[in-house]
């Protein structure tokens, strides 16, 4: 992964609250001061991306994650030389299976990141993987076709498309919550 487009991303957006700005610095910190960034092997933690997917009736995705037991968007680990757009809209589709998916763009077509947020994961034993944290960029994405979800049962456990009401009611962390409230009418 460049560095030099993701500061450039990262320079350009502007955090909703305070916990997202200060997830926003310690990002732009992390990415300044480390060699890979967004490889599995940086053990302290590592980019990754991921998509709040929107259906046309303005429903958004939540997948429960297997491992973690939490409602969240699709997102995950970024392939080598992938920037955090491309693996987002990747995972969404690997996780959701929509075929469909496209990310909205800016005024200057440029992938539009909707989120910043920086969370801790808990140890994965199974994989050798220490409890380290997730740098996530989180962009917005929609399909045609949300009738084609397929969730992958590896990776959730569940998948619903939710309103701003269903999203109220779920157990959501608070940057799924602050997503949500930035897409989703009436959250």
């Amino acid at each position: 992964m460049h560095t030099a487009p993701l500061l450039e991303t990262l320079s350009r957006h502007r955090p909703a609250d305070g916990a997202e700005r200060a997830a926003l610095d310690r990002l732009v910190t992390f990415v300044q001061s480390t060699p890979a960034p967004a490889a599995r092997t940086t053990l302290e933690g590592h980019v990754t991306g991921s998509a709040v997917v929107l259906g046309p009736d303005g429903r958004a995705l939540l997948l429960f994650h297997a491992r973690l037991s939490l409602w969240v968007q699709p997102g995950g680990h970024l392939e080598p030389g992938e920037q955090p757009h491309e693996g987002a809209l990747r995972e969404a589709r690997e996780e959701s299976g929509l075929p469909d998916l496209i990310l909205d763009v800016d005024a200057a077509g440029a992938p539009l990141l909707l989120d910043v947020d920086v969370h801790p994961i808990p140890e994965n034993a199974r994989r050798s993987e220490p409890a380290h944290h997730h740098h996530d960029l989180c962009y917005l994405a929609r399909t045609r076709q949300p009738e084609r979800l397929r969730h992958d049962p590896d990776e959730s456990h569940a998948a619903r498309w939710v309103d701003a009401a269903d999203a109220a009611a779920l157990p959501l962390d608070t940057a799924t919550r602050r997503r949500l409230s930035k897409v989703l009418r009436g959250s």
